[in-house]
């Protein structure tokens, strides 16, 4: 019996919570289609029923950093593309960083795995990066 009247009364919660984010987080993302919306139009929420509580806030710009000899700024959701015109080693790869933006490269990842990592050597310096992808079990 007591477990009927607790399971009874999360099912509800439940299924409010999910309309109450699915709600906003859709509001949101029809923002996102709007490509002339700046920032300051977008909003975290916060929503606690058991308070009951619903709170907003403003998002934060992601922080932007400046790197390699002539300055570059980026934010952790920017990435630099590689295409040297021919496969390239791990070594290679290093190298490239290093000459080329004055970077020591400290991971080099591909999904979820590790070809290096600090330092040391996860997989084989000599194999182009597509073959060390490709040796990847499945």
């Amino acid at each position: 019996m007591t477990i009927t009247s607790i399971a009874g009364k999360i099912l509800p919660a439940l299924a409010t919570t999910t309309a109450a984010v699915s709600g906003l987080a859709s509001l949101e993302l029809l923002k996102l289609l709007q490509p002339d919306k700046p920032l300051s139009d977008f909003q975290n929420g916060f929503v606690n029923l058991a308070l009951p509580l619903l709170a907003f806030s403003a998002p934060l710009a992601a922080p932007r950093h400046v790197f390699g000899r002539e300055g570059i700024t980026w934010t952790m959701w920017d990435h630099i593309m590689v295409d040297e015109g021919r496969e390239i080693t791990l070594d290679e790869l290093r190298l490239l960083f290093s000459q080329r933006y004055g970077l020591e490269v400290s991971t080099v990842a591909y999904g979820a795995s590790l070809f290096y990592v600090g330092g040391r050597e996860v997989g084989r310096h000599g194999l182009p990066l597509s073959q060390l992808a490709n040796a990847l079990p499945g």
